[in-house]
């Protein structure tokens, strides 16, 4: 009887033990609303959620912290004439950034995106701030 104590009590202690050695939990990224789930440091984000017009391809993020995010790659955006169906897509190269970390549906997220062109798109082309929070 004592040897089962014993070895139920070496037990606990060995798990005890193992417990405590593992690394501290760290705390959740920030992410981004990327159309449909929250996201970090995707490939692609869609600007357009509603027909897919207008996207991002990330060559690389160069910062990605609780302040911000920026990345560099490519905006590929539908001119929509005639249509959005018959349109042509134009690509630029532009930086796409990301701050305002804010708690939103349980999830820490930044709400702000601004896309900054490297050169001037075409007109008409959407070139301001859009706020991405949706509770």
């Amino acid at each position: 009887m004592r040897g089962a104590i014993a070895l139920a009590l070496g037990a606990l202690l060995v798990a005890a033990g193992s417990a405590n050695a593992e690394p501290a939990r760290q705390p959740p990224s920030v992410a981004i609303q990327d159309c449909w789930l929250p996201e970090v440091k995707p490939d692609i984000v869609l600007l357009a959620c509603g027909d897919g017009t207008q996207s991002f391809d990330v060559a690389r993020w160069t910062r990605w912290n609780r302040r911000g995010a920026r990345a560099v790659g490519t905006a590929s955006i539908n001119d929509c004439e005639p249509s959005c169906v018959d349109g042509h897509v134009h690509t630029y190269r532009a930086v796409l950034l990301f701050d305002r970390a804010r708690r939103c549906g349980g999830r820490l997220l930044f709400t702000r995106m601004r896309l900054v062109f490297a050169e001037r798109p075409a007109r008409g082309q959407p070139m301001a701030s859009v706020v991405l929070c949706h509770r």
